[in-house]
């Protein structure tokens, strides 16, 4: 199916930063698009960024991904650098996506699937560079399924050896996150507190790293995070690269 299928190559540069919108019915749907600038990708229409791989630059500090309709990013392949947040907010929104993610380093980062099984079989990668002492994140899945069978990796990569902190991950819904893998690599890392609720975290893998964890399926987790030996490969730093610089994201997604 996919063999078959043709895409549609979009090169894209602007001289101010700017959002990236796709509000109708696939309209940046089954297309490769690269672009530099961009403040937010918005697909806020029913499969308007379905099936597709976007490759984008940031224009200032604080970006994000907004998936706003039901399926508007299912099974897309989106890479971005200084995100802010990543908004799953349709009916299997995120479904089945990839994302990977250089988070901004001057704002916490946030996951939020707020929808029904929004981000399911999401896999979610997140490269950390220069992690501030202040870092929190937040995961957020708090509708039924909204992150079953999620994997979400992140690769710490800070030179000083900070640890990277998710102050907040909520489960709390019916099997928010049952079988969701969740994992810190190349580093360490928390989460301050998991909120699991009577379902929400059962067969999750990576429950380990919950400094509190809140409700009963904390007790019928599967292990370890990041045990799959199915996970794709960790991107390896280049020397001397600036995640800023589209030359030098565009060589690391390149590798991944």
């Amino acid at each position: 199916m996919y063999a078959a299928r043709i895409l549609t190559v979009c090169l894209l540069a602007a001289i101010t930063a700017k959002d990236l919108e796709c509000n109708e019915q696939g309209e940046c749907s089954e297309q490769m698009i690269i672009e530099t600038d961009v403040d937010r990708l918005i697909c806020s229409a029913l499969k308007s960024c379905a099936d597709s791989e976007f490759e984008l630059a940031c224009g200032l500090n604080n970006c994000g991904i907004h998936c706003n309709e039901e399926r508007s990013c299912r099974e897309s392949q989106i890479k971005m650098d200084n995100v802010q947040q990543i908004v799953c907010d349709g009916f299997r929104s995120c479904q089945a996506a990839t994302f990977t993610a250089w988070p901004a380093e001057s704002a916490n980062f946030n996951l939020r699937c707020q929808d029904m099984k929004a981000c399911r079989w999401f896999a979610l990668h997140l490269f950390m560079v220069d992690i501030h002492s202040e870092y929190g994140a937040q995961i957020q899945c708090n509708e039924e399924e909204a992150c079953k069978m999620a994997s979400i990796t992140i690769h710490n990569w800070d030179e000083q050896g900070k640890t990277f902190v998710i102050d907040e991950l909520d489960c709390e819904a019916k099997n928010a996150c049952q079988g969701l893998d969740i994992c810190v690599v190349h580093g360490s890392g928390k989460i301050k507190k998991c909120k699991c609720g009577s379902t929400g975290c059962d067969d999750a893998r990576g429950l380990e790293l919950c400094e509190q964890c809140e409700g009963s399926s904390c007790l019928h987790g599967a292990g370890i995070g990041c045990s799959d030996h199915n996970r794709p490969p960790p991107v390896l730093k280049q020397p001397g690269c600036r995640i800023s610089e589209l030359e030098c994201q565009l060589a690391l997604w390149n590798e991944f």
